[in-house]
């Protein structure tokens, strides 16, 4: 996903006529060229400055210098920013009698320029083509392909390190650890939790990832708990038992963990349990939690309220004391029955921002973004969203990301909006 970093966001980018980021309906090839005009031939990566949208640089994975790169697997990978670099995974296709190696690439974040590269396995951690895999639970063995991450990465940067988690699937996992500047290794630690992978909806695969502040990195096993270790020196500080499946966040003194029946805060150094805050369902409804956000102050989730009868849905947005997890208040959103609007909060000093329905429209698929206020959940501001009819394509268009000067940016993938876009008083499209 794009990420905004001080005045600039990262974006990965590509031209779905060639990669095909939404169907996988076929193979995408590496690109052929480099430069300005590299995204037309499939896939690059692009900083633009925040306050006009200016490119500031590009940099596209081409052919020459990558010529078994696999473009589909790649793009589903997440990458990573530290202090001054951006990390990026590539996975290199598996070819019959040939034992390839993935590679790590670290840019110069302000230039784009490349700054190292290592090989590091990537694909061999990931469910593909005719391998056992897990669906709801069930082992499976249908020939298919999935590459997306969604709760964590695979790549964390620490300060001035970066950590890789490497491993096979159902086989103890190893974390690796470099010099930022230079990729020069620093330290490897193994852990005894296995690489676990289970595909859920939209071909995403849930499975170990990491996460990091500005000194630990969190290694999660989705079926057997959290790891937490310094990022200098790979030591492990503590373990927290439990399953992970659910969405993480982590913050410089603690560790929210957005269950499906409670949401619970962890001390981010010792692991010791801080506070849990039970999730109330209406009877004979479905709830669905997905990730929420979090300030020095409020801890934010939303819960999707489902009734079985088919009456009216609801999101229910939550406000908890980060410190105590006491509830501040809670705000009903319009939900649309019938689609998918899952998109991920985000939340600044005094404001957060959310995804729903337009309650002012008899039309379902007209969506808006909705700010609420951080201390008394009051509407601040709503920007419209209309979609024109096309509800289901909402999940894999919109993003919403926060800057650090009170900005919002709404991500659409769909260049087929831009049209509208520019009316909405938008500061740029």
């Amino acid at each position: 996903l794009p990420q905004v970093v001080g005045d600039r966001i990262v974006v990965s980018q590509s031209n779905n006529e060639s990669s095909d980021m939404l169907n996988f309906g076929f193979e995408p090839s590496a690109p052929a060229t480099s430069g300005a005009d590299c995204v037309k031939e499939g896939w690059s990566f692009a900083a633009y400055e925040a306050s006009s949208g200016r490119q500031l640089w590009e940099f596209c994975p081409n052919a020459k210098q990558f010529p078994d790169l696999d473009l589909k697997l790649s793009q589903g990978m997440q990458f990573a920013l530290g202090s001054d670099r951006l990390y990026v995974p590539l996975l290199m296709r598996d070819l019959p009698q040939q034992k390839q190696s993935d590679r790590l690439i670290a840019l110069d974040a302000a230039t784009g320029a490349q700054s190292w590269t290592i090989n590091q396995n990537f694909r061999q951690s990931l469910p593909l083509d005719g391998k056992p895999y897990l669906l709801n639970g069930n082992l499976q063995t249908t020939k298919r392909k999935v590459s997306s991450e969604v709760f964590g990465s695979s790549v964390v940067g620490v300060g001035d390190r970066t950590i890789v988690l490497t491993g096979k699937l159902n086989a103890p996992v190893t974390l690796k650890a470099f010099e930022s500047a230079t990729g020069k290794a620093i330290w490897q630690q193994n852990l005894p939790d296995s690489l676990a992978a289970e595909v859920i909806s939209f071909d995403s695969v849930v499975r170990n990832c990491l996460l990091a502040n500005q000194r630990q990195v969190f290694h999660i096993n989705p079926a057997g708990g959290m790891t937490i270790l310094d990022a200098q020196t790979g030591k492990v500080l503590t373990r927290i038992d439990g399953e992970f499946w659910g969405p993480t966040i982590v913050t410089e003194t603690s560790i929210y963990q957005f269950g499906r029946t409670a949401i619970a805060a962890y001390n981010a150094t010792t692991g010791k349990r801080q506070w849990q805050h039970p999730i109330t369902v209406p009877n004979q409804s479905e709830n669905f939690v997905f990730p929420g956000a979090t300030t020095p102050e409020p801890v934010y989730t939303r819960s999707y309220h489902l009734p079985k009868d088919g009456s009216k849905a609801h999101i229910q947005v939550v406000a908890l004391d980060a410190k105590t997890g006491k509830l501040r208040w809670q705000k009903s959103l319009e939900y649309p029955r019938d689609m998918e609007i899952a998109v991920t909060p985000v939340a600044t000093a005094k404001e957060v921002q959310f995804v729903s329905a337009d309650p002012n429209t008899s039309d379902a698929t007209d969506l808006q973004v909705v700010s609420l206020d951080s201390k008394t959940g009051d509407v601040r501001w709503t920007f419209p969203l209309r979609i024109s009819g096309d509800g289901q394509a909402v999940v894999r268009v919109y993003g919403l990301m926060s800057g650090d000067k009170q900005q919002v940016f709404i991500r659409d993938r769909a260049p087929r909006f831009r049209h509208w876009l520019a009316h909405l008083n938008a500061s740029w499209h």
